[in-house]
């Protein structure tokens, strides 16, 4: 993956993302589009794929395993030495609380190797930092309470059929 200058994670083309996200070339548009995400230049930042994604930024000894491939459910699945389906439905019934994945769509899961190979080890599983919120909607002013709660419906209604 290409663009890389000193201890910045640099940027990727299309092809490049869609290499790292394991989909079709052709479907990459797509997943980049849903996340939310820009091209500059023909260009997709690295931090601003890890941020649609829910990562912060990362440390500089993570920025190589975080744009290591993702890994399928079925590598995954096959790592732990199970059938894929099974796995699947383990991963669907809630079963896998401490392995991290991401959902690219409603049958799309992705896995950052590092943390799966861990989980798959039992070994301990690497940590990234959470993304930050979208500090727009933080800093909106919440609307002040009302003075007094709303009037409870009594079952009563005038002629117009308004509650009373």
């Amino acid at each position: 993956m290409s663009g890389d200058r000193g201890n910045s994670p640099g940027s990727c083309t299309i092809a490049e993302l869609a290499a790292w996200w394991r989909v079709n070339r052709s479907e990459a548009p797509g997943f980049a589009e849903r996340l939310g995400l820009r091209a500059r230049a023909g260009r997709y930042p690295w931090i601003a794929v890890w941020r649609a994604m829910g990562i912060g930024a990362p440390a500089p000894e993570q920025i190589a395993e975080l744009k290591a491939p993702l890994m399928t459910l079925a590598e995954v699945a096959v790592q732990r030495g199970e059938a894929v389906g099974t796995f699947r439905r383990k991963l669907r019934e809630g079963r896998f609380p401490d392995l991290p994945h991401y959902a690219l769509g409603p049958r799309t899961r992705r896995f950052h190797a590092a943390q799966a190979l861990a989980w798959c080890d039992g070994d301990e599983v690497p940590q990234y930092p959470k993304a930050l919120k979208d500090r727009k909607k933080e800093a909106a002013p919440t609307p002040p309470a009302s003075p007094e709660p709303p009037a409870r419906p009594t079952g009563k209604v005038d002629l117009m059929g308004r509650p009373v």
